[in-house]
């Protein structure tokens, strides 16, 4: 008992101290990554240009380290640490194309999407090999190809989801913290999920300390790399824990803002009209006058919300 008190406390520092430090020495460095506001978004965060988009780097090392040093490599662990390192690389890829344009753009949307579903193809397949693929109904995991399919396309709609809810300071890494709780109260009702216990244990200390530079008026952003590991590891961990119908209402935020985006897309390039004044729907709010700190604590409050339903949901049926 005490080795595993120990073995927790040094992960959690060590998670911690990396992440700190990282983000700090890439922000004294300057001119690493830097952010490009897009020109629609120039009114309300014209202040932001040139702020590096390192947190991914920073909270990458900050998980892998500790992963490495005190948890074994179970299958389960390098399923879900090759969904981190896959999409945080091509997410890695897409912000340092976007420091080379003036409107902050990286990969194409198109280029992005096929990258995307690539990856997911990819670490779907590794799930299979390794006997780990879930979606939480029998009947569509009875037919191997359709769940194959649907995973795929589930875990890139998630890394979207993630990405595009980064846009404002403190956003998506506060959201995520009701959705790390719930998997950490929800694998402690399975013994043998200690490794995945730890391994969440560290992604959320390396969450907390990105927090310390990402809170308004931020000194870094996460990125990409940040924003679409992160999205994938936690769906390939509902995967492996059979949850994902649980993830679906606990996320409901992340999805809530992707599908302000597509709405938005669809009516533009369909009607020629748009349903919202911008998408996605946090930076509506920033439209209309409300500043970043009220945004983000009130999406805070329905991802928890969220988390909670989803929570509750679990423990009735289990």
């Amino acid at each position: 008992m005490i080795n595993l008190a120990l073995q927790i406390m040094l992960m959690a520092l060590m998670s911690f101290f990396i992440t700190y430090i990282v983000c700090d020495l890439l922000i004294r460095k300057g001119g690493v990554l830097v952010a490009h506001i897009k020109p629609e978004l120039m009114d309300e965060q014209e202040e932001k240009q040139g702020t590096p988009n390192i947190g991914g780097v920073a909270m990458l090392a900050g998980i892998l380290a500790p992963v490495f040093l005190f948890i074994g490599l179970t299958p389960e662990i390098q399923f879900a640490l090759l969904a981190l390192v896959l999409f945080s690389l091509l997410g890695f890829l897409d912000d340092v194309l976007k420091t080379k344009t003036v409107n902050g753009d990286g990969i194409s949307p198109k280029k992005k999407l096929l990258l995307q579903f690539a990856c997911a193809f990819v670490l779907v397949a590794f799930g299979g090999t390794k006997g780990l693929l879930h979606t939480g109904f029998a009947w569509l995991d009875a037919i191997p190809w359709l769940q194959t399919a649907v995973l795929v396309f589930l875990l890139v709609y998630f890394v979207n989801a993630f990405n595009i809810s980064d846009g404002l300071d403190g956003l998506a890494v506060n959201l995520m913290f009701p959705i790390l709780a719930f998997f950490f109260l929800a694998m402690l009702m399975v013994p043998q999920m200690k490794q995945l216990l730890l391994l969440l244990l560290a992604v959320f200390v390396a969450c907390l300390a990105f927090l310390v530079f990402n809170h308004y008026p931020a000194r870094c952003f996460m990125g990409d790399c940040g924003s679409m590991g992160l999205g994938a590891m936690l769906f390939v961990l509902s995967v492996i824990f059979n949850v994902v119908p649980f993830f679906l209402v606990a996320t409901l935020m992340f999805s809530i803002e992707l599908f302000s985006s597509l709405v938005q897309i669809i009516a533009i390039r369909l009607f020629h009209r748009k349903v919202f004044s911008i998408a996605p729907v946090h930076h509506m709010y920033q439209k209309m006058g409300q500043d970043e700190d009220t945004i983000v604590r009130r999406f805070t409050m329905y991802s928890t919300l969220f988390s909670i339903v989803a929570l509750l949901v679990y423990l009735c049926l289990i």
